[in-house]
């Protein structure tokens, strides 16, 4: 059962020369949006389902790899994964976050658009939280793109309840909110987890947060403040069962007091690589990983089984890896 440091600081892992690449992109995709093309908005149904045996599909990272990212992984595996998805017809969707490269940039949102039309054609119910990249270049663009295409939510926390499974939706980008906004936030969380708690129509809590609380990428580190200020209150509730989040292009599993913690990463962005085990931050449930390793694109479904969740992995088949990248390897 592996423990979450305390005290435990986040660590970086990037170089000063992908810090350069990085903005070199964001300039370049500025520009090109002066020029993009305007597209209408996909909108997607805000009511929660009704009822009972409902099977709920989570899908995470989403953005594609930009033009100028000549160093990243671009198997183009969203329209897969999107299609994988459909086939399982689920009864809604939740997405956590980073659906976009630049949420302030139009081209990206139109390819989303493009990308998630037939999801939302199908009528799926559709809630999301918001990563790190739809705030890259503008907060305030951030929240317009995303409430234009899920006019439900109204705010960049909430929760969304369906066949007696609440979804506790955080912001963790907190170095994007004010600290009023990181307070109020963290209020409604300690509040909403004891109401439900009470509540006798939910059976099982499910918290959603871009920033994983742990992870094993060799890309991000783990969400100190996440650690630190919302994993606590999570454990010492009695319903709550299962933590989800993105950020590490990954597939993810840990286990802590019972409760498991999935990293869902696999929508479609480039891929980020997994510790081998001799190098591991926290240890993982799945099989031994001997070198460092890329797990399949991928999404979840997710049941009720009375009073605990069903959790199946749909991996997403890919072309052949390409030069140096390696294989994918489910976990």
């Amino acid at each position: 059962m592996s423990k979450i440091p305390h005290g435990a600081r986040m660590r970086f892992h990037f170089s000063a020369r992908t810090n350069r690449l990085l903005w070199f992109t964001l300039l370049c995709n500025l520009l090109l949006s002066c020029t993009a093309v305007q597209t209408v908005p996909v909108r997607f149904v805000s009511a929660a389902p009704l009822g009972t045996g409902l099977r709920i599909a989570v899908i995470g990272d989403q953005q594609r790899t930009s033009r100028y990212e000549i160093w990243r992984e671009r198997q183009g595996a969203h329209e897969r994964v999107v299609e994988a998805m459909l086939k399982q017809k689920p009864d809604a969707l939740v997405i956590l976050g980073d659906m976009v490269f630049d949420g302030a940039d139009d081209d990206d949102w139109a390819f989303y658009d493009h990308l998630m039309a037939p999801v939302a054609g199908a009528g799926i119910p559709a809630f999301p939280i918001f990563g790190n990249h739809e705030y890259l270049r503008s907060s305030r663009d951030a929240q317009v793109n995303v409430r234009r295409r899920f006019p439900g939510v109204r705010s960049t926390w909430y929760t969304v309840s369906m066949d007696s499974i609440t979804f506790v939706m955080i912001n963790t980008n907190f170095e994007r909110i004010s600290s009023t906004m990181r307070q109020q936030q963290k209020h409604w969380y300690d509040s909403t987890l004891r109401a439900l708690e009470m509540d006798p129509r939910t059976r099982c809590i499910v918290v959603c947060g871009h920033h994983p609380p742990m992870t094993n990428s060799m890309n991000v580190s783990d969400a100190h403040e996440v650690q630190e200020q919302y994993v606590p209150g999570f454990l010492r509730t009695a319903k709550s069962r299962l933590w989800l989040s993105g950020h590490s292009h990954a597939y993810e599993r840990f286990r802590v007091e019972g409760r498991d913690f999935i990293v869902a990463g696999g929508g479609g962005a480039p891929r980020h690589k997994l510790m081998a085990d001799d190098e591991l931050r926290h240890a993982h449930v799945g099989v031994p990983r001997r070198n460092r390793t890329l797990s399949p694109f991928h999404l979840l479904m997710i049941t009720r089984v009375q009073d605990s969740l069903a959790i199946e992995l749909v991996p997403v088949a890919t072309h052949a890896p390409q030069h140096g990248q390696g294989a994918a390897t489910d976990q």
